[in-house]
């Protein structure tokens, strides 16, 4: 009973804080940013010493130790702050998903659920439903007030049903799929921000005027083209039956959408990959380290973002694309650059460290580096940025931004893999698909025009 009170108030607290979102109507960014930053300090900081026995579950009480959601939701609202900032609806519909969505299944999940999903025990279907009606409400009431009820001026989507209603609708369908799966990955992180990417691309698209119009032709070449290298795959052993399935999806997705530019930058990630994986093979079986034949959750981790970087890129208008193109371009790269350094560092068998404690781990530790690694993964890295830029016609100046970006990215993920997969906080499938998410954001963020 006890625990059950506990979790009603952590959830009755959780959709409060949703109500500072209507701060963001008077605040400028780096202002709600700075409340933003004081909330995570708090949460870190005073919380714990003051009424956190109140929210943390019984599992949770560890002296010294915060919850990591407790952590993540007001880091997740700076983050949407610092990449949505200029876009305050943004940031508070995506807030909303997350505190009144989110909150909402919480709550009424473990009381009136009895469906539950067969991918997930502990997610039910009567969640879901009360996540999408959470989180539609809210979003919608939160734009209406951050815009003052009015489309805002400069945006391709003009149409105010669509504004306020479709578009927080379908991006609550969306997350709501994203709640129900079964991740590590803390909800705090991955449903704002999720929608927060959603809503903006939703947002900055003209679906009145739609220039993307793929031909039959196109279309049969598609299917046919990735069926055959799929196939290819599968037949040499480099993927495994859902690996095959789910790239053929991608890969037909990205061909179509992105055109062969796109598709040429998928295929250098998944050769390029592969053979790095194929290579030395036998060393990295007798050490423990081979990898397996790539499934499913390799191909949507490394491919999947820019698939949908590609959708964004035929829909957007003209002056975003080359724009778009930089992140998708370096998503590829930050793919490329990890599964060679894991691959020859493991291969090489060369000295492995953490290279934020400057300490030596054996070879095959989560988030340790290797210099032969590091080199090889940012050469490939690098090289499939190059090809990128001259492929899209991307301005020279942009490169080096976008090699450093991609390099960042791969850094941070290095440390995210030590620090979350040692707590179980996290897969290395969700890790990749964290460290594209960076390198696009650090990349479009670094040569926003």
């Amino acid at each position: 009973m006890q625990e059950h009170r506990r979790d009603v108030i952590r959830k009755l607290v959780h959709m409060t804080m949703g109500l500072f979102a209507l701060l963001l109507r008077y605040l400028t960014p780096w202002q709600a940013a700075l409340c933003a930053l004081a909330a995570l300090a708090h949460n870190v900081w005073l919380l714990p010493r003051l009424w956190g026995r109140y929210l943390y579950r019984s599992d949770e009480q560890t002296p010294g130790r915060v919850p990591i959601g407790i952590i993540a939701y007001p880091l997740s609202v700076l983050l949407l702050i610092l990449v949505f900032g200029s876009y305050p609806y943004v940031v508070a519909a995506a807030w909303a998903m997350m505190a009144f969505g989110d909150g909402l299944a919480g709550l009424m999940g473990p009381w009136v659920g009895q469906i539950r999903w067969p991918w997930h025990s502990k997610k039910t279907v009567e969640g879901s439903l009360a996540y999408v009606g959470g989180a539609f409400l809210g979003s919608w009431a939160l734009l209406l007030w951050t815009t003052g009820g009015r489309v805002p001026p400069g945006l391709p989507l003009r149409d105010e049903a669509a504004f306020f209603l479709w578009v927080p609708l379908a991006v609550s369908l969306l997350t709501a799929g994203l709640e129900a799966l079964d991740l590590r990955l803390n909800d705090n992180l991955t449903i704002p921000l999720s929608a927060g990417a959603l809503l903006y691309i939703a947002y900055h698209v003209p679906w009145d005027d739609l220039a993307w119009t793929p031909s039959v032709a196109q279309v049969l070449l598609g299917l046919g083209l990735n069926w055959i290298i799929g196939g290819t795959a599968w037949s040499l052993g480099w993927v495994s039956p859902s690996g095959f399935w789910s790239g053929w999806v991608i890969g037909v997705v990205t061909f179509l959408t992105g055109g062969w530019r796109a598709y040429l930058l998928l295929l250098a990630l998944f050769v390029g990959g592969s053979l790095a994986t194929r290579w030395a093979r036998d060393v990295k079986a007798a050490r423990g380290l081979a990898e397996s034949p790539r499934d499913w959750r390799s191909a949507v981790a490394k491919a999947g973002l820019p698939a949908l970087l590609a959708v964004w890129w035929a829909l957007a208008p003209t002056g975003h694309r080359t724009w778009i193109a930089a992140g998708l371009v370096a998503a590829y790269a930050a793919g490329l650059m990890d599964t060679v350094a894991s691959e020859v560092g493991k291969g090489f068998g060369g000295p492995a460290f953490l290279w934020w404690a400057g300490r030596s781990v054996p070879v095959g530790t989560p988030g340790a580096v290797s210099l032969v690694g590091t080199a090889a993964g940012l050469a490939a890295g690098a090289g499939l940025v190059g090809l990128g830029a001259g492929l899209w016609g991307l301005p020279v100046a942009w490169v080096p931004w976008m090699i450093v970006a991609v390099a960042v990215a791969n850094f941070l993920e290095s440390f995210l893999g030590h620090t979350l997969r040692s707590r179980g906080l996290a897969t290395a499938y969700e890790l990749n698909a964290v460290l594209v998410v960076l390198a696009a954001v650090l990349a479009m963020g670094a040569v926003r025009p």
